[in-house]
């Protein structure tokens, strides 16, 4: 028996078509275009299709986890190459995103330290203010311990802002820094 698909107008045997389960008579539309329905419907409904992969991935995982496990130990055993790129490939993603935000941090910082610069600051103290993240550098690697260059006036104070000035720097350790945090000591 020969049937007539509506979406394509080709004729084809009626083993070409899916039966209906309510009716038990042949579907209108030939499997091939039955799977390009499918198949344009997945390409617009990603998400949909993901979140139910990744729904029914996690039952079967959660009924017999080291199942999974030991797939993956194969799979990576025998392919290591491709398994080597998929994790340097997701390393880089997450290494990328923390590398920008902590180029906007820095970026941030230094556009706080130019604003609270003043213009009228001359070039011996601008090479002084230079010298102090110098000596925080050598003492770090002279001692081991971390130093840091600190605004004894922070720079974003909540009560006060003070000046990216020499006589407003002193060198602390990175304990007492960060203990000290954006307040004025002895106030």
């Amino acid at each position: 028996m020969m049937l007539v698909c509506t979406c394509c107008g080709v004729e084809k045997e009626v083993g070409c078509f899916y039966i209906r389960n309510d009716t038990g008579r042949p579907k209108k539309k030939c499997k091939v275009c039955c799977a390009e329905v499918v198949k344009r419907w997945k390409s617009k409904n990603q998400d949909k299709v993901r979140s139910y992969i990744r729904k029914s991935c996690k039952k079967a995982y959660d009924l017999n986890p080291e199942k999974y496990k030991l797939k993956q130990r194969v799979k990576r055993a025998n392919n290591p190459i491709k398994s080597r790129e998929i994790v340097n490939k997701s390393y880089k993603k997450v290494y990328q995103s923390r590398r920008e935000q902590e180029r906007a941090r820095l970026n941030a910082l230094n556009a706080s330290r130019r604003a609270a610069s003043p213009k009228w600051l001359t070039a011996i103290q601008k090479a002084m203010i230079q010298e102090f993240y110098d000596v925080a550098k050598a003492k770090s690697v002279q001692t081991g311990t971390k130093y840091h260059v600190d605004h004894i006036i922070p720079i974003n104070g909540k009560e006060v802002c003070g000046l990216h000035v020499p006589w407003n720097l002193q060198l602390l350790t990175e304990a007492e820094n960060c203990g000290k945090s954006n307040k004025v000591v002895g106030r």
